[in-house]
C-alpha cells in the first residue's frame, strides 16, 4: 500500500531510511508503543542487531534503565549506544546475572527469540511485566511454562509491523522522527551489498553477532 511509503526528512539519508524501515518501526512500536517506560528497567534481547540497537537507544532516550544481551564482542558498542548493563546471551547464568542487576524483576522485555528464552523471561519478569515479542525464528513452537506466567500475570505483546494498523504505525513513525531529530539514534550499518550480492546479504542476515542492519544498494 502506498501509504506505507514514508517521505524521508531531509536530515535522514537513504541508508538511514533503509535501516529505519521495518527495524526502526519494530523497535519504536515494541519499546515505546504501549506504555511509558521512564524509570523502568527494560531488557533488550540482541542489543546489537538491526532492531535491538535502535530499541536500546529509544529505551534510553525514554528514560529507562537498559539491560542488553548480545555477543561479548559487541558489548562495547552496546554500552556506547547507551546500555547500562551488557550481558552475554549465551551465559549459563544469565537469569541470575539479570536478577543481580534488577532483583525485583524487569518491567519490559524486547524479545527477538521468544521460544529460546521463554523460561528465562518467565523467571526475570516482575509481576505484571510485559514481553514485547517480535520474533522467535529459532523455536516457533515453544512450550510456555504457563504456571509461571499465570501467577505473575505476565503480558505477552506480539508485534508484526507488516500488518500494524495505521494509528500505531503513525505513532511509531512520529517517535522515530522525534528521536532522530533529537540526536538520540545512531544507526549502525553492519554491511552494504550490491544488488548482485543479494544472496550474500541474506546469508549475512542469518548470522548471529551482526552490528546493526544489512543493506542492499540498488542502482540504475
Amino acid at each position: 500500500p502506498s501509504n506505507q511509503a514514508i517521505d524521508l526528512p531531509e536530515y535522514i539519508s537513504l541508508e538511514a531510511g533503509a535501516a529505519l524501515g521495518i527495524p526502526g518501526l519494530t523497535a519504536a512500536h515494541c519499546t515505546l508503543g504501549s506504555e511509558n517506560i521512564k524509570d523502568k528497567t527494560v531488557l533488550i534481547s540482541g542489543g546489537s542487531g538491526a532492531v535491538g540497537h535502535i530499541a536500546l537507544q529509544l529505551a534510553k532516550w525514554a528514560g529507562a534503565t537498559v539491560i542488553a544481551t548480545g555477543s561479548p564482542r559487541n558489548h562495547g558498542q552496546m554500552k556506547k549506544l547507551g546500555a547500562d548493563f551488557t550481558l552475554d546471551y549465551r551465559s549459563e547464568n544469565l537469569q541470575h546475572e539479570i536478577l543481580d542487576v534488577c532483583p525485583e524483576g524487569i518491567d519490559r522485555a524486547i524479545e527477538l527469540e521468544f521460544g529460546k528464552n521463554v523460561n528465562l523471561l518467565g523467571a526475570v519478569l516482575r509481576p505484571e511485566g510485559t514481553i514485547s515479542v517480535y520474533g522467535s525464528a529459532k523455536e516457533m513452537m515453544p512450550k510456555i511454562p504457563f504456571g509461571t506466567y499465570l501467577f505473575k500475570a505476565i503480558n505477552i505483546d506480539i508485534s508484526l509491523i507488516y500488518i500494524l494498523g495505521w494509528a500505531k504505525r503513525s505513532k511509531a513513525i512520529d517517535l522515530l522522527n522525534l528521536a532522530f531529530s533529537d540526536g538520540a539514534i545512531v544507526l549502525n550499518i553492519d554491511k552494504t551489498y550490491n544488488f548482485s550480492e543479494c544472496a550474500l546479504a541474506h546469508e549475512n542476515v542469518e548470522k548471529s553477532g551482526r552490528i546493526g542492519a544489512t543493506l542492499v544498494k540498488i542502482t540504475r
